[in-house]
């Protein structure tokens, strides 16, 4: 009852608004400088709009089916990981031109893309367990 009634409450709050929400918690990179590093955990489950959304669930579909299928649990931690440090990196080092917040998981998507490719590289017959 008492997430039924927090969700309720937060709905009411932000009434479909997504850039209410992704100010509260989600990551805009001169909080997380300042020291808000929980945005870091929460911001990566907020994306901008449904296509943005849509483009992240088949990204992460697609290509976690295939780590999952040969690294397990390791996809996983690298999964998490990156999704953490990426949008930490992007508030260290903002590049020219780049916006002030990040939503989504696309980096997570982006370092298991990279996670196969070095797999590959590295032991070319792995692919043959998982296709």
């Amino acid at each position: 009852m008492k997430g039924q009634n927090t969700i309720i409450g937060c709905t009411k709050d932000f009434s479909g608004d997504v850039e209410k929400l992704i100010d509260k918690y989600g990551v805009l990179y001169d909080k997380v400088v300042n020291g808000e590093l929980w945005r870091l955990i929460t911001g990566p489950f907020f994306h901008y709009n449904p296509p943005h959304f849509v483009d992240n669930l088949c990204g992460i579909t697609l290509v976690g089916c295939v780590c999952w299928g040969y690294r397990r649990w390791k996809t996983f931690f690298v999964f998490m990981i990156v999704n953490i440090s990426g949008p930490l990196a992007s508030a260290i080092w903002p590049m020219k031109g780049s916006t002030l917040s990040g939503a989504g998981i696309s980096s997570g998507i982006d370092a298991l893309f990279g996670y196969i490719i070095f797999s590959h590289i590295r032991r070319p017959t792995i692919f043959q367990r998982v296709l």
